[in-house]
């Protein structure tokens, strides 16, 4: 985090990624990292579907 400079980051631990998401309720999402974050996508797309 620390070599981030924009003041507008948060580190949010995977556990708690869905939830923050619906918190935000983005109109787009874009995902980002470096490991294994795309393992991810379809546990956030079917939790999104329930939403609508």
């Amino acid at each position: 985090m620390g070599k981030i400079k924009i003041q507008n980051k948060k580190l949010i631990q995977k556990a708690d990624l869905i939830e923050e998401i619906k918190r935000q309720e983005p109109e787009v999402l874009v995902t980002m990292g470096a490991g294994d974050i795309g393992l991810e996508i379809s546990k956030i797309e079917k939790e999104l579907e329930h939403e609508n």
